[in-house]
């Protein structure tokens, strides 16, 4: 039954891969080619590794074996949510992708609002920076301001703040838009080499990381006119990946080289095999979803969960006694496993919500909403604000799939708006370039801000 499951669960995501071709709809700005991407890689090519490899690593560390019925159920599970997301997602996202303007001529239209961008890039730095350093400073010291809280299996802020500490991340707005404002000329892309390493040398979120590297390498694909990436943007993406996958498991080497210090060397019992590591693990999350709910819990979650966008926004240092999580619970999954460091993905918050009905309810509401978003940029003037503004955020779509939790889509994006939202108001107020005074033609009036 689970071998007839994932044949057939591989079978549809081919389909949907080459109906994405053949349509000539694929390009990396189509949220669809960002889901079948996520999909394809934890519910199709990590089981069929999983085949030969036999992963037992996040079994063992939630203490739960799922029978061949369950691990079968929760990959009927992925691809209902695949249909659900994209089938809605392209029939509402159907124009072919275009970058504009069409002519021959460079994008200097596309840059007149530098003076803007660089008064918003002066204001958001120093947060920007502070954080950041207190985020390394920590790091490499070894202190957190957090504590997990076991009985939940939440991180949360004792004595920091959780909008100082992601108060990092105008960062990637900054030095992705500040090579595309300059080109990508090589030392444009210092500030962005120099981020690369603050975030990498001691393992500091890495995620970040990916998505800034995404996101500039839209910009330079749109610079050049182009939606797929050539074989030197291949080569790149590759390279970041193995950044990636070094970073998380050299994590203490670079901190090591910076503070002459030496981590104690342990006995490794974590997973050895190809890619049964938990950055990738969401197949046996949500089979663990499965596993547990409703047979244990007795019940759903009912899309409660999504409550807490209600009170994450307030620090805890403001309100000392603020729930830890969802203001409201139907339940606990600590009750039935150890599920540290779990991402529900979307299909996962979707059957904790309500079975396969929620699934489709789920993974259908965002298909919906991301056809409309990237149906609106594909037609909209595409200004240097709004290429940037998709380019940066297109990619976070990753870390949604992953997460799966309404709380992503709205909290991990934030700060990646601010210098963009105060690049917008210097424009409006006038803070442009001479040069963008001056007469040009109404087919490439579509700089910033107008």
């Amino acid at each position: 039954m689970l071998d007839s499951t994932l044949l057939a669960g591989t079978t549809l995501w081919l389909v949907m891969v080459a109906f994405l071709f053949l349509r000539r709809r694929a390009s990396l700005y189509h949220p669809a080619v960002y889901y079948l991407a996520f999909h394809g890689f934890v519910f199709v090519i990590r089981p069929l590794v999983n085949k030969f490899y036999n992963f037992e690593f996040v079994y063992k560390l939630y203490g739960f074996f799922p029978n061949e019925q369950e691990r079968a159920l929760s990959l009927l599970a992925s691809d209902i949510g695949l249909l659900s997301f994209t089938v809605p997602c392209l029939w509402i996202a159907s124009s072919r992708f275009i970058p504009k303007p069409s002519s021959s001529e460079p994008f200097d239209h596309q840059r007149r609002a530098r003076p803007a961008f660089l008064a918003a890039a002066a204001i958001s730095l120093p947060l920007a920076l502070y954080s950041q350093y207190v985020e390394l400073t920590q790091k490499v010291a070894d202190v957190s301001t957090t504590t997990f809280d076991s009985s939940t299996g939440v991180t949360v802020n004792t004595t920091g703040n959780g909008y100082l500490h992601d108060a990092s991340n105008m960062l990637v707005s900054i030095v992705v838009i500040f090579a595309w404002q300059y080109r990508f000329k090589l030392w444009a892309l210092v500030p962005f080499c120099l981020y690369a390493f603050a975030r990498l040398a001691v393992g500091t979120s890495r995620w970040t990381f990916v998505m800034a590297s995404a996101s500039l390498a839209l910009l330079y694909l749109y610079e050049h006119r182009r939606t797929l990436p050539s074989p030197k943007v291949i080569v790149g993406a590759t390279a970041i990946l193995v950044a990636f996958t070094i970073a998380g498991s050299q994590r203490s080497y670079f901190r090591d080289q910076i503070t002459g210090a030496r981590s104690e060397v342990v006995n490794y019992s974590g997973p050895t095999k190809p890619l049964e590591g938990m950055d990738y693990a969401n197949q046996e999350y949500l089979e663990f979803l499965v596993w547990a709910i409703p047979n244990k819990t007795n019940t759903y979650d009912y899309f409660i969960n999504n409550l807490q966008v209600v009170t994450e926004p307030i620090p805890r240092l403001l309100w000392k006694d603020k729930p830890v999580g969802a203001p409201i619970k139907m339940f606990s999954l600590w009750d039935y496993g150890k599920p540290v460091g779990m991402t529900y993905s979307l299909p996962g918050v979707g059957w904790m919500s309500l079975g396969l009905v929620g699934v489709v309810i789920w993974c259908g509401l965002f298909g919906i909403l991301f056809g409309h978003i990237y149906q609106r940029f594909a037609r909209s003037k595409q200004s240097g604000f709004q290429v940037c503004t998709y380019a940066l955020l297109v990619p976070l779509s990753i870390q949604f799939f992953r997460d799966g939790t309404l709380l992503t889509l709205l909290k991990f994006p934030l700060f990646y708006l601010v210098p963009l939202a105060l690049w917008k108001m210097f424009a409006k107020l006038g803070l442009n370039s001479k040069q963008a005074r001056k007469p040009f033609r109404a087919s490439n009036a579509t700089f910033l801000g107008r």
